[in-house]
Parts: structure tokens; sequence; C-alpha cells
């Protein structure tokens, strides 16, 4: 055991002072997760009191397509930028991080230019009213959530926090104000919501990434080279992203199907309560990813196993003290937080936050698995869980 926790100190740099840069570093990243977390947490009561159950069930449909694509750029350029780029000598990682800023403008380019022509061809298609213009909205919306969601990982991955906190802060004034001006003249809908949050996340994002300018040079002899290297790696990371999103946003598309959008709005809105727990499992994550590879390989197993039990043990306690009080009090924040219409909550919310801890549990361990370089493993448990959770859900929905 003493050997273990030497060989998780000389990984993590060993000394007091070291120690107290890491918490440093450790609080801000979790003020920021929570500034984040605020934001989206704000931004989905306006939309629940402005719109309704109705007008919230189709703002979180939309969102289940925005984390997919998120998740997509995750696996496929920011995990794996994350896991590789201290491997580089000095001069390398500026042409690897150039490489990873062409793969996302790639991506937000394909997106956009796909929703754009979803969006018009719909515009003649006997759909619902609501949907070509929901989707010409996101087509601006996910690349600036992609910028925000790069700039943010980027700047995680090496520490950058005066550029992290600084951004978010101002997408959380611009996207908070923007919204609350909407609603008050009843200007706001879904697609204007989108619209809105785009604004803030250009406005906020674009100059966050000219300021990290010099570390990225461009080299588009290395572009191959490096996208068929995190393709390796991040393959499995997207089929485990993917098929963990069709898990947990499989629940509010049956419900639209089988109950109507006011179920999922109510479903979105109680989710929305679990997920003040955000700035500590996304928090905790964020800064854990870039130290099991690195305990790893300086101490092996044992040191990887003391750090994944370590932050399990941690999360668990916090998580199950949560879960008692949701059951006790979650209808009531909901309520309060949303209207009268979110009476009789209290026991989804309460099976929600049970749900929460089993996935920060699971987070641990995923990142303890990529540590060791075994992603496929993520995939094929992300795999099993999406059959199970669908096929109960599909009965539940139809039969209760």
């Amino acid at each position: 055991m003493r050997a273990a926790m030497h060989q998780i100190a000389k990984a993590l740099g060993g000394g007091r002072s070291l120690l107290a840069v890491v918490a440093k570093r450790g609080g801000l990243v979790m003020l920021d997760q929570a500034v984040v977390s605020g934001t989206s947490f704000l931004t989905a009561v306006i939309i629940a009191r402005a719109c309704g159950t109705d007008g919230f069930g189709v703002f979180s449909l939309a969102l289940s397509a925005v984390f997919l694509v998120a998740g997509v750029q995750a696996s496929l350029i920011t995990t794996p930028y994350t896991v590789y780029c201290h491997r580089y000598s000095e001069q390398r990682p500026r042409n690897y991080s150039g490489n990873a800023l062409w793969q996302f403008v790639g991506l937000g380019s394909i997106v956009a230019l796909l929703l754009v022509t979803t969006g018009v061809l719909l515009q003649f298609a006997p759909a619902r009213a609501f949907v070509a213009p929901l989707l010409l909205a996101l087509s601006a919306a996910l690349p600036a959530l992609l910028l925000r969601e790069f700039v943010r990982r980027f700047a995680m991955t090496h520490f950058r926090l005066t550029t992290l906190l600084p951004m978010d802060i101002g997408i959380a004034a611009v996207q908070l104000g923007g919204l609350f001006c909407l609603a008050k003249y009843n200007l706001l809908t879904p697609a204007v919501a989108y619209l809105a949050i785009a604004l803030s996340c250009f406005l906020a994002g674009l100059p966050a990434l000219l300021s990290l300018k010099n570390q990225f040079k461009l080299t588009p002899l290395r572009s191959a080279h490096d996208l068929r290297r995190n393709w390796s790696f991040g393959r499995w990371l997207l089929g485990g992203q993917v098929t963990f999103l069709l898990t947990a946003y499989s629940i509010p598309w049956l419900l639209a199907a089988m109950c109507g959008t006011a179920d999922t709005g109510l479903y979105g809105a109680c989710m929305s309560v679990i997920m003040l727990t955000s700035p500590l499992v996304q928090g905790v994550c964020s800064y854990l990813v870039p130290q099991p590879s690195e305990s790893f390989a300086t101490g092996g197993v044992p040191a990887l196993r003391q750090i994944t039990r370590f932050a399990g043990g941690l999360l668990g306690l916090e998580f199950v003290l949560f879960t008692a009080v949701m059951l006790f009090a979650g209808e009531e924040i909901a309520v309060f937080v949303y209207g009268d219409a979110f009476i009789d909550s209290g026991l989804l919310i309460g099976i929600l936050a049970l749900a929460m801890t089993i996935y920060a549990l699971g987070m641990v361990a995923d990142i303890g698995v990529w540590a060791m370089r075994h992603p496929q493993l993520n995939f094929a448990a992300n795999a099993a869980g999406m059959m199970v959770t669908v096929t109960l859900a599909t009965f539940l929905i139809w039969n209760i």
C-alpha cells in the first residue's frame, strides 16, 4: 500500500507545493464546471417557464442531438488529444493541436451543412411546424457549442484556466441575459432559444480560441496520420459514447412517441434538477482524465487502483447523500423552480438521482479503463446497458 501511494505521489509530481497546485487547479476546474452547469440549469428554468411543458419537451429532444454530436467530438478529437498530446516533443504538440483544430472545423462544418440541408427540405415536407425552424436554429447552435467544448477541453488539457473561466462566465452572462429578455417579451421559443445559445457561444468562444492561437500550428502533411491515430483509439470511445447517449436519450424519445411532449418536458425538468450535481461529476472527471494515464504508466495497476478507488469512494458517498435528499425534497425543489405543473414528480426525481449515482461511479471506472488503453471494454459495457435500458423502458412505458 505504501509503495502504491508513493507511486501515485510520483505520478502527480511529488511534493507538497505541487500537490497544492493540483488542488488549486482542481478547485478552478470545479468552479468553471459550476458556472457551466448553473448556466444550463437556469437556461432550462427560463425555457420551461416561458414555453411550458410542450415547448420544453421539444427543447429537450433537440438537446439529445446536441449531446450526441458533442459526444462524437469528444470521442474522436478531444479525448484522444488529451491522451496523446503529452507524449510528444516540445514542437510536436503544436502540430497535433493544429490538426485537432482542423478536425473540429471539419466536424462542425459537416454538421451545420447536414442540418441546413435537412431544415430546408423539411420546409416543403408535411412535417410538424416546429421541426424545420428548429433544425435551422441547431445548424447555428451546434457549431457554436462544439467550439465552446473544444476550447474547454483544450484549456483543461493544458491547464489554461485563465482562458477557460472568463469564457464560460461571458457565455453565462450573454446567454442568460438574452433568454430572460426574450422570455419577458414573449419571444422565446425552442428555436429562438438555440439561436440565443449560439450567439453567446460564438461571442465568448471565438476570442478565447484566438487567445490560444500560439498553441496551434497547422501541418496538413501530418493530418492524415493524426486522424488515423485518433480514429484507432477514438472509434471505441465513439461507440461507447453513442450507445451511452442513446441509452440516456432513448427515454425522452420513447416518451415523446408514446405519451407526448408534455411527459417529455416533465422528464426533462426532473432531469435538470438532478443535473445540479453535474459540477461535481464533470469537474472531478475532467480533472481526473489526464491523471490515471500518467499514474498507470508510472506505477502500474496499483497506482491506478488507488486513484480510482479514492475518486469512486468520494463520489459514492456524496451521491448517496444527494439521493437521500432528492427522495425527500426533490418534488418541492422541482415545483419551486418550475411551477405547479411539475407536482407529483418526487418519485421520478428520486429514481433519477439513484441512476446518477450509478453513472458517476461508472465514469470513474471508464476513466480507469481508458488509462489502460482498453476502450473496447467501455463500448461493450455501454452496449449491454443500452439494450437493457431500451427494452425495459419500452415495456414499462407501454404497460404502466
